[in-house]
């Protein structure tokens, strides 16, 4: 198993879900699940570090309530190499990813990149915007998981979610592993539930909650809300 998130401060221009709400909400539902009955890949994270694209890959096929993985494992790496200068002959540029810089260029070119595979070129997923949302806000976090079918993580892992198991909160002195990005599109009162590594994993929500560094809410042209005002999103997206 491999990680990859590199941690940075959040970008000056970031904008935050909790400024778009228009009305208040009641308490999100008990619990949503986006997570298909499906196959999950790794898209290449079990070997190198491109944790960020395989967590956007996993939000695209979840968002499609595909069966199965949607693209091979080579266009997940090929989009690494674009994003990052990756090159598989050189493990040396094997650095990782800041989720930011990802999420931008996912809504400036969509995804997959891939200049080897130029029939997938008319098929690829833009982002119309995305936002952060504060991971110590979990009745803002369940609510966009809800109404938007996921959200983006960025994690600093201890080193105790090597081992099986859910991941539940360790001593205080356990030591840090490294940063992770995953998709998480589903929850109950307890935990909170993300692809990672090729399988759903469940974390519980003091897990969350204390290593949680970014979350990050995706938009596709198609969503909706009555509670957020995403066209005031959109257009103050589409200044930065």
């Amino acid at each position: 198993m491999k990680l990859g998130r590199i941690s940075a401060p959040l970008p000056p221009s970031t904008l935050f879900l909790a400024n778009y709400q228009t009305q208040q909400f009641a308490n999100p539902p008990a619990f949503s699940n986006y997570l298909p009955n499906a196959t999950y890949a790794t898209y290449g994270n079990t070997e190198i570090g491109d944790c960020t694209i395989a967590a956007a890959f996993n939000a695209i096929e979840t968002l499609k309530a595909s069966p199965a993985p949607i693209y091979p494992d080579t266009l997940a790496i090929e989009t690494y190499s674009a994003v990052t200068g990756y090159s598989p002959a050189d493990p040396i540029t094997d650095r990782g990813a800041v989720v930011s810089t990802v999420l931008s260029c996912w809504s400036a070119s969509g995804f997959p990149l891939s200049a080897l595979n130029p029939a997938f070129s008319a098929t690829v997923d833009k982002l119309d915007a995305f936002c952060h949302i504060d991971p110590q806000n979990v009745d803002l976090i369940k609510r966009a998981i809800y109404e938007f079918g996921g959200i983006y993580l960025g994690l600093m892992l201890p080193i105790t979610v090597q081992y099986p198991g859910p991941w539940t909160l360790p001593p205080s002195a356990t030591p840090l592993w490294g940063g992770h990005a995953v998709w998480a599109a589903a929850y109950d009162d307890q935990t909170l539930t993300c692809i990672t590594w090729g399988e759903p994993k469940q974390m519980t929500w003091d897990f969350f909650k204390t290593y949680a560094e970014e979350s990050w809410a995706l938009f596709s042209k198609d969503h909706t809300s009555k509670i957020f005002s995403l066209d005031a999103l959109r257009s103050d997206f589409s200044k930065l």
